[in-house]
Order: structure tokens, then sequence, then C-alpha cells
């Protein structure tokens, strides 16, 4: 399993990964491992009880990343938990194919999935098989498996974190209208920041600045772990 790289995304500067032959698809890499495990393939989403011993619990990481999911679809970090933690725990179960199709999505949750594929990966081997898109949250995840595979024309890095403030109170002044921000006096100096309408400070964008770095060293830290 040399001899092939892949390279991160573009804000990642030079960074590449070793990987191997199954750098295809998931349905090779389960072939592969489920041969060798003596073993059959299966959603993680089936009974637990019923599987096969040598079996690879496949669990899917689709879409957008969020912790309780959306209505408009994506996959729910939580849900994924569950999952990783219920394949570990089952002794039938001797691997875990972590499919991967996804942008990233919210930062709330990632560390805690990042976490639960860390320990899972203690106990017994964790691939992490990119199709199309393995970025940002989801490339944190999949740095914690004990190897990464991906496509030849897959998009896997972009490692950071940001976050979006729209300041629109030039447009409500010129509508004529003024937005007035009343907090309780024991209130924190940015309760409220980026109140729609609103001007948006400079000490304000200091502080939101703050917690996107402050959530980025985790993300860092993960991708240095794992």
């Amino acid at each position: 399993m040399d001899n092939l790289t892949i390279e991160y995304g573009p804000t990642t500067g030079n960074n590449h990964v070793d990987q191997g032959p199954w750098a295809l698809a998931v349905d090779y890499l389960v072939s592969a491992m489920s041969s060798n495990m003596g073993g059959t393939a299966f959603s993680a989403g089936r009974e637990m009880s019923s599987v096969e011993d040598g079996s690879i619990a496949v669990i899917s990481i689709d879409g957008v990343m969020s912790r309780g999911g959306s209505f408009w679809g994506g996959t729910s970090t939580a849900s994924v938990v569950q999952q990783v933690h219920a394949a570990m725990g089952n002794p039938r179960i001797k691997g875990i194919v972590l499919s991967i199709n996804s942008p990233g999505g919210y930062s709330a949750g990632t560390k805690e999935l990042a976490d639960a594929v860390s320990q899972a990966k203690a106990e017994k081997p964790v691939y992490a098989s990119i199709s199309d898109v393995g970025a940002s949250a989801a490339y944190w995840v999949a740095s914690q498996a004990t190897k990464v595979f991906a496509a030849p024309d897959a998009i896997v890095g972009s490692i950071g974190t940001y976050t979006v403030l729209p300041d629109i109170h030039r447009m409500a002044e010129n509508a004529g209208v003024t937005i007035h921000v009343i907090r309780a006096e024991s209130s924190g100096e940015h309760k409220a920041a980026g109140v729609p309408g609103a001007p948006v400070s400079a000490t304000q964008l200091a502080e939101i600045r703050r917690i996107v770095t402050a959530k980025n060293e985790f993300f860092l830290q993960g991708v240095q772990d794992g």
C-alpha cells in the first residue's frame, strides 16, 4: 500500500498522505477487507445481532455534517457516533469502513465524532474511503481512521474554520430603518452581536475571530494527532 499520494485541498499547503492500490471506491475496499476477514459487509443500520463473524460495518458520511442532521438531508454526526460505538462494541465486527462523500459542515459535533473514530481504531481497523469529497469537518473525521483511501480525483483536505457575519446596517439606514439592540445591563459586551441591521463593531469582529480561531485549534490538533 505505497507509492500513491493525494494532495490536500487548496488551503493546506504541500501536505500529502500515502495511499495504496485500494484508492478507488468504497466497494473495492470493502470487498478486499471482507475477503481477508472471511466475513461480509453490511450497512451499520442493519441489526447488529444478526451479523456474521468477521463482518465489516460500512458507515456513511454523506452531505453536509451537523450534530442533529437536517430536513434538507446530510449526516447527523450524533447518529454516526452511535453507529461507530455499536460497531466497536460488537465482537463479530472486525473492521469499520467510513464511506465519505461530504464537504464538511458545522463544527458542533465534529470533535465528538472524530474522537469516537480515534477510539474505535484502537480496538479494530477503521478505514476511511473518500469518493468525491472529503473536506473540512469530513477530513477531520477521516484523519482519525487507521488509513485514508481516496479516489484519484477526490477533493481532500480544506483544513480550516470560518463563520460569516453580514453587516447590513447601511442597507437598513438607506431604507430608513434604525435597529436598536437593547441588552440587559448584566449582559456581556458582545451579546446580540450580528443582529441583522445593527452595526458590527471592530471589537465584536475581534471576539468572533477569537472564537473561530479557538475552534480551529481543535481541528488542527485533531488532524495532527490522527
